[in-house]
């Protein structure tokens, strides 16, 4: 049925299940934020102990105030650089009182300052029930991957069941998820792995979300497989009991590595993560300052254009978990919103690359990965967390950009 792929190699840059006493990126961003603008700090602390385990509430983050409703920003006052706090909620209500109200600003006291700085709040509606987040994509038109190769913005697809339960039969449309390659790494060792959304490999939902187990099935082309360990995939589990980080390194066979030249990265890219500078600016600016790298006809990905709406270390969401809602919490998170008149992303896009362009627009970094789609918004998570966390290593430090 699949050829079987060269032993393991060991990686000593992996660690072996979720980190949890690092800072994440999202949350570093903040604190960056906060050290700048003292104001900001203290309404963060106030809103999260008056708002943070309010029913309906489901998380927190600071970025620039949006209207929805009227599909333009607000005010960016100078006081906190332009900034305000998110809260963000299931469903915002028409009616609501007592400490379920959420203010539309906080007054605070900077210390050693006689004046009190007005912090803006903006409350962010993630939405109610859904259906549809996970699912193969091949059910949805998607069809087969195509690229021969496992390369960023390219899809891929995984065999649900181990090999072992397969016997000599083809996998079912219904047994395969599609996924679509975030970046591909190198090791010292040459080993070369790639990256994508989790729960491409594993479902969220379970207690701990486990890495596969046993030999799995990675296509490229068509109905065409090889055959992965397992036990190569990192890391050991994409959940704890607070949080999930949906990204997972998996390997592939020698046959789906790219040549140079096969590599798909978007034009100017620089092989580097994006800057809290980087994220400052596309934070404020009112215009698309990134974007999603997807898999659609041809043979080179294509840009979403998205807005960076602001950074969440915690987020819960709603994600569709064989057909329930299910809310999942999410650790490093960055919201994004798809432009009017744009196209979104489809199922098979998770673990899309995220980038952000420089500030004379003709160079990009590394931001994260799409994971989640859901009215009008995206999700990303954070790669230098991941990197630091879970490889404990950057890309300029045992670890390269293929």
């Amino acid at each position: 049925m699949m050829a079987r792929t060269k032993p393991r190699i060991e990686l000593p840059f992996l660690t072996g299940g979720v980190a949890k006493k690092r800072r994440s990126f999202a949350a570093r961003q903040l604190q960056g934020w906060f050290r700048t603008y003292p104001a900001l700090r203290i309404a963060y602390a106030e809103a999260r102990r008056r708002f943070v385990g309010v029913e309906g509430v489901c998380g927190m983050g600071v970025g620039r105030k949006f209207s929805e409703s009227a599909d333009r920003y607000g005010t960016a006052p100078e006081s906190t650089g332009g900034l305000c706090l998110k809260v963000f909620v299931k469903i915002k209500k028409k009616e609501v009182s007592g400490r379920e109200r959420i203010p539309a600003w906080i007054d605070v006291r900077v210390q050693r300052t006689a004046r009190t700085t007005r912090v803006l709040l903006d409350v962010v509606s993630v939405g109610g029930t859904r259906r549809g987040q996970t699912g193969s994509g091949l059910q949805k038109g998607r069809g087969w991957p195509q690229a021969g190769r496992i390369t960023p913005g390219r899809l891929f697809a995984f065999g649900t069941k181990a090999v072992d339960e397969m016997g000599d039969r083809p996998f079912r449309a219904d047994e395969v998820n599609l996924g679509t390659t975030g970046a591909v790494i190198r090791f010292v060792n040459d080993r070369c792995y790639g990256i994508s959304a989790g729960h491409v490999f594993t479902d969220p939902s379970l207690t701990v979300a486990p890495r596969p187990d046993g030999l799995r099935a990675l296509g490229v082309s068509g109905r065409e497989w090889e055959q992965v360990h397992g036990s190569d995939f990192f890391p050991e589990q994409i959940k704890t009991t607070e949080w999930i980080r949906d990204l997972m390194l998996f390997p592939f066979p020698a046959s789906f590595r790219p040549d140079p030249s096969e590599v798909t990265w978007p034009d100017g890219f620089l092989r580097e993560l994006a800057t809290q500078e980087d994220i400052h600016r596309a934070v404020l600016a009112e215009t698309a300052t990134g974007f999603i790298w997807v898999d659609r006809k041809g043979s080179r990905p294509e840009a979403i254009p998205v807005d960076l709406e602001a950074a969440s270390p915690l987020l819960s969401l709603p994600v569709d978990s064989h057909g329930v809602t299910q809310w999942m919490t999410y650790i490093a998170t960055w919201p994004l919103r798809f432009l009017p008149g744009w196209p979104t992303t489809e199922p098979g896009d998770s673990g899309s690359p995220v980038f952000l362009w420089t500030e004379d627009n003709s160079r990009c970094r590394l931001l994260g990965m799409h994971f989640l789609e859901w009215r009008g918004h995206a999700y990303a998570m954070d790669a230098r967390a991941f990197f630091s966390e879970v490889l404990l290593a950057t890309p300029d430090q045992n670890v390269w950009f293929a």
